[in-house]
């Protein structure tokens, strides 16, 4: 049976969460829409689900595949070495290494082909939003790598929001950076 390892991008593989360096990027380049979103987001006036949608929706409307595939390559460079080196060592010739993250899968699916793993970011079915992060993720990886068909073998990720998902695995390691 393949195996497979999950391993969360922000907080984790990334040192910084990738979504809000991106958002700090385009409000330097004075975006009137974005500043909109981040300050109904700072007033609490939107939800970070909320947010994170509409900004989502708006790179994908109004960003070009170049767009998404050079800031994968800044993420790429960024990558946590310690990390690596750790999903390495639990990753042998019938492993799978999926990355599973709440940033956008516009990029993230093309760090995921950098890096030649699997992986899914927050997206869109249709005009629903799917927010990969928590529970969602589970549901993700259940209908997509069912455990009847997979041995799940390691996680890794920085956040208690994945407690759940990390306890699935046979191995995992909740990440502080220091390890």
């Amino acid at each position: 049976m393949k195996t497979i390892n999950v391993i969360d991008l922000d907080g984790t593989l990334l040192p910084y969460d990738s979504f809000r360096r991106l958002v700090k990027s385009q409000l330097k380049r004075m975006n009137g829409y974005l500043w909109l979103l981040t300050a109904l987001r700072v007033l609490r006036i939107i939800s970070g689900y909320r947010y994170k949608k509409l900004c989502t929706r708006y790179w994908e409307h109004n960003r070009s595949i170049s767009f998404f595939e050079r800031y994968a390559g800044k993420l790429f460079e960024d990558i946590d070495k310690k990390v690596l080196d750790i999903v390495r060592l639990k990753t042998d010739a019938n492993t799978t290494n999926i990355i599973l993250s709440a940033s956008p899968d516009s990029y993230v699916k093309r760090l995921v082909l950098l890096l030649d793993w699997q992986g899914r970011g927050s997206y869109f079915e249709g005009r629903r939003f799917v927010h990969l992060y928590a529970d969602e993720k589970i549901k993700w990886l259940v209908s997509h790598y069912p455990r009847h068909a997979f041995t799940y073998h390691f996680a890794i990720s920085d956040s208690p929001s994945d407690d759940s998902l990390r306890a699935l695995f046979h191995e995992s390691l909740l990440w502080n950076g220091h390890e």
